[in-house]
């Protein structure tokens, strides 16, 4: 491998580590052999798999958790889905200055922040 190979692969495991484990984690890359390197690379590869897979599991169940709450507002008395959302809304804090915060409160609940145009949709029907 040459020098500056060898330094692409350093600034990509750098890199990995931290999308792996949320910081970047400080080895002796240098004393490390071309092989090391590969093998550390392909650490950092499984352990971001993992990570993004336990993040998705994550979310799928806090949203079946949101939506199975929304359903319980909607049996004690919220009279559609917006209202059953604005009560989970306000019972979460999610609001900025005075006005429901979407984004801040798909943060609170750990839900998808894809779901984020659905919620507002309900809250303007």
């Amino acid at each position: 491998m040459t020098p500056a190979e060898r330094n692409g692969m350093l600034q990509i495991i750098s890199d990995l580590s931290k999308d792996a484990r949320g910081y970047r984690v400080r080895l002796d890359y240098a004393a490390m052999s071309d092989d090391e390197l590969q093998s550390t690379w392909d650490g950092f590869c499984e352990e971001l798999d993992e990570s993004i897979a336990s993040e998705s599991r994550s979310k799928l169940q806090a949203q079946k958790t949101w939506e199975q709450d929304l359903v319980r507002y909607m049996e004690i008395g919220a009279k559609s889905w917006a209202d059953a959302i604005r009560w989970d809304m306000d019972a979460y804090n999610a609001r900025h200055c005075g006005e429901l915060d979407v984004g801040f409160y798909c943060y609170l609940r750990d839900i998808d922040y894809a779901l984020e145009r659905r919620i507002k949709e309900a809250l303007e029907a």
